[in-house]
């Protein structure tokens, strides 16, 4: 049987019903009841490009059909009659798909050969993103986007960086649209040691374990300096100039500072809300109890944000990574360097609040959040207790607060400097970062934190204690002195 032979309506049914094992299907949030074939193509009698519609969420998903299971995939795939439908881009005939006349693209370096091997790098993300092997040993990441947003976030900053000449990307090869949007790029693919966190975590473990912190072998603050000057490049070139297009810096105005502070309310409030709906339904509901009465101590915290984001004003908002932190980059200790891989923005956000610009440092709020969950980790590895035994241990005495401090403190002194000249953050006061800086970044911890504390209740929630602590002890030192 071959796929022409099967009525759209039949295949729109059979793709409805198969919905929920594909972990992009937003599987709580949309009802699959809803979802209908917004456009559909049948191409040589082998693929099947769709776009699925649920009211105002468009999904790109390319299908492949072959006679047998690929078991590398699991039940990820829908089956009609002796025939499999799998997602193409984990298989090299994608690029054969790619050439059909209604896809384009836009080359930014030569990519030469054909596809002869196809693997998923992950099954776990929201998008695509598999590696592909050509007849001449080139290799290459496939990323398509299943979710489409009103704007492409991660295509446009990536392209931006690529033309400027930015040297901590993926060679960036191709980026291609389907019927005017944009559904695949093409990346070299990195070979590293670990994300970017690995040398800190490594350097950190090995230093619990022989009880050696007060040794200089304790500390990477020479890469931890590297990242800020690496971070503050790339804030640079994605904002040479003043401008209220997508790239370039603008000023801040009091709907910011009030609309950033309504942000972390809303937070907070529906943190709550979460936690009572957990604890409602949980077997372990002591747990929940606990971090939920720690969290409400961050109150305060809360009712004084717009107070601290109040700094901001007048100074400048740009455009920035929105969700930077270790597990989005590849180290690479022969060169001792940094790739940064994803520029999605921040998961969960509006296609609004996605396009936001905001101040640079906020990048740097959540790097130094990223190294509080690696310290925790860290910590966690070593003592071989739970999150819970571990996360009440350092809510009394957190043990890693001088490791990250020191760490955190080292990048963004780097991170400052290298953003001076030219000056992105436009304060009128122009030693504003040097002195008061733990003023700058508490607003953004603070809604950093909030936004993780969130994320892993709705995921995670076994793992909220460590963002609790995280917001409760901050690892910034009052002043450099």
């Amino acid at each position: 049987m071959k796929l022409k032979e099967f009525e759209l309506v039949k295949i729109e049914e059979i793709i409805r019903k198969n919905l929920p094992k594909f972990r992009w299907w937003p599987r709580e949030a949309l009802s699959i009841n809803k979802v209908h074939i917004d456009y559909s193509k049948l191409i040589n009698n082998k693929y099947i490009v769709t776009f699925l519609r649920h009211n105002d969420y468009l999904f790109y998903v390319p299908w492949l059909s072959i006679d047998k299971k690929d078991e590398r995939l699991g039940d990820r795939c829908i089956k009609l009659n002796n025939m499999y439908l799998y997602e193409a881009e984990f298989f090299p005939e994608y690029f054969n798909l790619l050439e059909y006349e209604d896809y384009t693209y836009k080359e930014y370096n030569k990519l030469i050969g054909r596809s002869v091997y196809a693997e998923p790098l992950t099954l776990e993300s929201t998008n695509i993103v598999a590696k592909h092997v050509f007849d001449n040993n080139v290799e290459v990441v496939v990323k398509s986007y299943r979710l489409l947003p009103r704007v492409n976030y991660e295509p446009l900053v990536i392209a931006k960086l690529a033309e400027e000449g930015y040297r901590h990307i993926p060679l960036l090869y191709r980026i291609y649209s389907f019927k005017g949007q944009t559904v695949t790029l093409i990346t070299q693919y990195v070979y590293g040691d670990g994300d970017g966190g690995y040398p800190f975590y490594t350097t950190y473990i090995n230093a619990l374990k022989t009880r050696s912190m007060r040794s200089r072998n304790a500390y990477r603050l020479g890469l931890a300096s590297k990242l800020g000057t690496i971070i503050g490049e790339m804030h640079i070139l994605l904002n040479r100039k003043r401008d209220n297009r997508f790239f370039g810096l603008e000023e801040i105005s009091n709907e910011d500072v009030s609309r950033w502070s309504r942000r972390v309310k809303k937070r907070f409030n529906e943190i709550l809300r979460i936690f009572d709906k957990i604890i409602e339904s949980s077997e372990n509901k002591e747990y929940y109890e606990f971090w939920k009465n720690v969290f409400l101590k961050s109150q305060n915290l809360v009712d004084n944000v717009e107070y601290m984001f109040s700094v901001f004003e007048n100074a400048c908002k740009a455009r920035i990574h929105q969700d930077l932190h270790l597990g989005q980059m590849i180290y690479i200790s022969k060169t001792n360097d940094f790739i940064i891989t994803d520029f999605e923005g921040e998961p969960g956000r509006t296609d609004e609040e996605r396009i936001e610009k905001e101040p640079p440092i906020r990048d740097i709020a959540t790097m130094v959040r990223s190294f509080q969950y690696l310290a925790f980790m860290a910590y966690l590895e070593v003592r071989g207790k739970n999150i819970d035994i571990v996360a009440r241990k350092l809510l009394k005495n957190d043990v890693t607060w001088e490791w990250r401090m020191r760490h955190s403190l080292s990048m963004l002194l780097s991170y400052i400097a290298s953003t001076s000249n030219p000056n992105i953050h436009c304060f009128k006061n122009k030693m504003m970062l040097i002195e008061h800086y733990n003023n700058v970044l508490m607003p953004w911890l603070i809604e950093r934190a909030l936004y993780e504390i969130m994320y892993e209740l709705m995921y995670r929630p076994e793992w909220v204690a460590v963002p609790i602590v995280g917001l409760l002890n901050p690892a910034i030192p009052i002043n450099i002195a």
